[in-house]
């Protein structure tokens, strides 16, 4: 709840969401500066982290057991996943209600159909029926040079981000280039981009029974892409596209799938 300067507002890059209260934030997206710490990070910010660690074999799922810790005030890690963080965060860590959940910022892109299997896209969708539209951050790259300016743009998207409707089943996944700001092109709103098949993994071992892998390239962007969150990416532009969760196949077409379903 205590206000964060510059020096620690800088993400570290395991973190599995932040929790908002009360967020304030200042006038033209701009955030409040100080003379010695810079920017300050708006109030009552909860910092729920994840980490990894070996569990032993349980014999049905409600045995698991996810560690928390609190290691600083309003700062807590959790021995699970990021959807994990959000959702203890909300239903047990914290008592006070949350107004926001702002996932990220995840070292690799979540772009086209990496959404469906991201966990940064999955704890912030746990913010989906609170107050501001809950928004996820990535930055393309796993070893990023850029997280300061990152960041702080980061936190601006998240002012903008609070003017949107909450009862539209809205999420806002950002995805950043690691670029500095003067090479960064701007920002473009975009949809979801399509890849072809992915590389073959490449087998680096075999121990025994066990076989290990290692992941290639994602699949080469699809023709007609031009609108997408990849292709902005690849232009150096920061991708804002605004999802929406219900993910349920357009009403209009739902006779077509009753015939195949239904046709005994």
């Amino acid at each position: 709840k205590a206000k964060h300067t510059k020096k620690n507002l800088i993400p570290d890059p395991v973190i599995g969401c932040i929790l908002l209260k009360d967020p304030e934030f200042y006038d033209n997206d701009n955030l409040k500066t100080d003379k010695s710490e810079g920017i300050d990070f708006p109030k009552q910010v909860v910092k729920i982290k994840y980490f990894r660690k070996r569990e032993k074999k349980v014999q049905n799922e409600k045995e698991r057991e996810i560690e928390v810790k609190k290691t600083s005030e309003n700062i807590y890690t959790v021995s699970g996943t990021p959807a994990d963080c959000s959702y203890l965060g909300l239903l047990s860590i914290i008592s006070e209600p949350i107004d926001m959940i702002v996932s990220g910022i995840n070292l690799g892109a979540n772009l086209g159909e990496d959404i469906f299997y991201s966990g940064t896209v999955g704890a912030a969708i746990a913010g989906r029926r609170l107050k501001y539209v809950p928004v996820a951050f990535s930055v393309a790259a796993f070893t990023p040079k850029n997280l300061d300016f990152i960041a702080i743009k980061s936190a601006i998207i998240v002012n903008q981000a609070t003017k949107l409707p909450s009862d539209q089943n809205l999420l806002v996944n950002v995805n950043f280039p690691d670029l500095p700001s003067s090479e960064v092109q701007g920002i473009k709103l975009t949809r979801l981009g399509k890849r072809g098949i992915p590389d073959t993994p490449d087998l680096i071992r075999s121990n025994g029974s066990s076989t290990f892998y290692s992941f290639g390239p994602s699949g080469t962007l699809l023709p007609g892409q031009q609108n997408t969150d990849i292709h902005a990416i690849n232009e150096k532009y920061i991708s804002i596209s605004i999802l929406d969760y219900n993910l349920t196949a357009n009403e209009s077409d739902l006779n077509i799938y009753r015939d195949i379903f239904f046709d005994e």
